[in-house]
């Protein structure tokens, strides 16, 4: 069986001199919720935008469906990958939400013909009933709050792999999506990518700083240290006080409660 995605001895540099990624090497199955944990500056960020060809300097080779990358041209692996930023990209804030949204149709149009049709419209319609922004496409952006705004880049996202055709065998990337958000914008997000991942085939691959989060959501857990893939595996598997104090340098207990893990940080650990 060919994997949805593999790495292989994956490594990356900003200078000569130092790496951002060293050597990584895994493998993700499709229809999987993966989140991606560290301290800051440990790789999370540039490992994901490497999946998303935003660095193509890189050494090592990775496959998506069992072809290379680098051999897929820009606009057809747009319709299977798709990336949400941690930061919002700067659109012109006059736009309507419909406006904004239709631009995730950009890798089914020919450069010189961006014409919306009847099937943008319906696709649109679809995705925006289907993460429950219906209600505000004719709203400005810039009269979004931060939950909304959240959700209306989330659905561009989805409006570019063009959920109408089956999610299964795509891939969402996510960086960090709940930064800033209040605690009930929080969990909504995430609700909404696991339903969309559990119910719909999504494959989704998430930097997640809320190690709680990561252990109540994902699959698996991917944990990055300086740039390498120190341990990978079920959330009870890699998030777990030894961990937490060898790689977070933080004292910590798990508690299960009602079958579930709850992380409690304790204090710094003092080495």
């Amino acid at each position: 069986m060919t994997d949805f995605l593999k790495l292989n001895n994956l490594s990356f540099s900003y200078s000569d001199s130092e790496f951002s990624i060293r050597n990584v090497s895994l493998s993700i199955s499709e229809g999987k919720f993966v989140s991606v944990v560290g301290r800051n500056g440990s790789g999370k960020s540039t490992l994901i935008k490497i999946i998303c060809r935003i660095y193509r300097n890189y050494y090592g080779e990775i496959f998506f469906h069992g072809r290379n990358l680098k051999d897929y041209e820009g606009k057809e692996i747009s319709k299977l990958i798709a990336y949400l930023p941690q930061h919002a990209p700067v659109y012109n804030d006059v736009l309507s939400v419909r406006q904004l949204l239709m631009n995730g149709r950009y890798p089914y149009k020919d450069f010189f013909n961006f014409r919306t049709t009847k099937e943008d419209d319906e696709i649109v319609n679809f995705t925006a009933d289907l993460t429950g922004v219906q209600d505000f496409l004719e709203k400005p952006v810039d009269r979004l709050s931060g939950g909304e705004r959240q959700k209306v880049f989330l659905t561009l996202s989805l409006v570019q792999l063009n959920p109408m055709k089956a999610l299964k065998g795509k891939l969402l990337v996510i960086d960090e999506p709940i930064t800033f958000l209040d605690i009930n914008h929080q969990l909504e997000i995430f609700a909404l990518v696991k339903r969309l991942n559990v119910d719909n085939g999504l494959t989704v691959i998430s930097v997640i700083h809320d190690l709680n989060y990561a252990m109540k959501f994902s699959d698996e857990v991917i944990l990055i240290d300086s740039g390498i893939v120190v341990k990978s595996g079920k959330p009870n598997e890699v998030i777990t006080t030894d961990s937490l104090r060898n790689y977070f340098l933080v004292n910590s207990e798990i508690h299960n409660l009602s079958g579930r893990n709850i992380l409690n940080i304790i204090n710094q650990y003092d080495e």
